[in-house]
């Protein structure tokens, strides 16, 4: 009898034990699914931020590569695109971006998780960014982020308006548009003054339209050294030039004139290389096939240099068009012409640096950009045919005279400005998804 009950008690104990074995497997399957769903709810989630800010990337990238229009108040810019990975699921990131009337670009961006199979939304994420410093100070013949002065000028004639945040002194100068002057800035001496727009006190500030120079450097030894990228990103080489290595040919003789690795050239050299193209002549002609010289006839005007600290004092006239960045202060001394009048919009001058026109007769068709603070003064005579856009003080004596054509089509440079567009400090946040446009 007591041999019976010993085995039921084991029976009871091996049920118990079975049940509890199963109680816990059950409990940790209970803990287990639903903590692999978080996990993957995170993953997803993770993953939709993700590809929200890729897409804020992607139209920065296509934006300073003049592969997508500049929004505007009226026409904002809106873009879809999936992107399927290797694995699933599929990212899908749309972007919208507005002007606002500030002159600030806020951007959206919404990153959506797709189960690819059923198209179900497994995570969704918005965000959204103000970028600032886009575009040029629209209208202005001359710009300065600080002040412009006229006081030692003997003759001042200007097309189109000007723009100063600090301080204004125009005196005797002929303005055909208005004079711009930021609620915060100082008005000085009007005596002699003849502006047709008016003089305005109370403008709101503009801030200095910084650009990015160093990536302009580098399209310029790109295209130098390897013929890579020489334009605005959307062209990765000439076409035809690796033949035969033609293409490492081409750019020892593109060296010829323009310098090798580390060893710039100067603001002369570069005249003559776009004279010998576009005539053509000298080493271009005897050197390179029809082909060739035809590339680089039709790219002309995309083309970025690239020069040091430059000094000019070499009379001549040089209709080069593209885009010249000098990487330290320039001084003219001399009778010189730079651009093409009737195509000023095809020819740029950034310096970082000062740029001083010390004698003789200066004349530039086309944007002059004044960066890294740098003053733009001189004692000579300065006649530009676009406009000119100075970080630091404009202060000039001799004649002055700019035409901005202002009532005739803006002029739209060969610099991509977008390529700088910088976000507004603490403007990064994610929003609801509900509240994306």
């Amino acid at each position: 009898m007591l041999k019976h009950k010993r085995k039921g008690v084991a029976l009871v104990w091996v049920i118990l034990m079975a049940a509890l074995v199963l109680v816990t497997i059950v409990g940790i399957s209970i803990k287990v699914v639903p903590e692999k769903q978080i996990l993957n709810a995170r993953s997803y989630s993770q993953r939709a931020l993700e590809g929200a800010e890729t897409g804020i990337d992607e139209t920065l990238y296509n934006l300073r590569n003049n592969k997508i229009k500049l929004p505007t108040p009226t026409v904002p810019y809106s873009s879809t695109k999936t992107y399927q990975s290797a694995t699933p699921p599929t990212i899908v990131y749309e972007v919208k971006v507005q002007e606002e009337i500030s002159g600030e670009y806020t951007f959206y961006s919404l990153g959506t998780v797709k189960n690819p199979s059923t198209d179900e939304i497994l995570a969704r994420k918005a965000i959204k960014v103000v970028y600032s410093g886009y575009s040029l100070p629209k209208g202005f013949a001359l710009y300065s982020y600080t002040s412009i002065s006229f006081k030692n000028s003997n003759s001042v004639n200007i097309t189109g308006s000007i723009f100063a945040n600090d301080s204004l002194d125009l005196k005797n100068v002929n303005i055909n548009g208005a004079a711009y002057l930021s609620h915060n800035g100082i008005l000085g001496d009007t005596k002699g003054a003849n502006i047709s727009g008016g003089i305005h006190t109370d403008s709101p500030e503009i801030n200095f339209p910084k650009i990015d120079v160093q990536s302009y450097i580098d399209k310029a030894n790109a295209f130098r050294d390897v013929l890579k990228a020489p334009y605005d990103g959307s062209v990765s080489e000439y076409p035809n030039l690796n033949i035969s290595n033609r293409a490492a040919y081409v750019a020892g003789v593109i060296q010829g004139y323009l310098g090798a690795p580390l060893n710039y050239s100067d603001m002369v050299n570069v005249f003559k290389f776009y004279d010998d193209v576009m005539k053509p002549g000298g080493d271009i002609i005897t050197k390179l096939n029809g082909l060739e010289i035809g590339q680089l006839q039709l790219n002309a005007k995309n083309i970025v240099y690239y020069v040091e600290a430059d000094k000019i004092n070499k009379d001549g006239t040089y209709p080069v068009t593209g885009t010249i960045i000098i990487d330290g202060d320039l001084l003219i001394n001399g009778n010189i012409t730079i651009g093409d009048p009737n195509h000023p919009e095809n020819t740029a001058v950034i310096v970082r640096g000062n740029v001083n026109f010390a004698g003789g007769t200066a004349n530039i068709n086309g944007l002059l950009y004044i960066a890294g603070g740098g003053k733009f003064t001189g004692n000579g005579t300065f006649n530009c045919n676009g406009s000119v856009i100075a970080e630091g003080e404009i202060s000039v004596g001799g004649n002055v005279d700019v035409n901005f054509h202002e009532n005739n089509v803006p002029i739209e440079y060969p610099v991509p400005l977008g390529v700088n567009l910088q976000p507004v400090a603490s403007s990064w946040r994610e929003i609801s998804y509900d509240d994306f446009p």
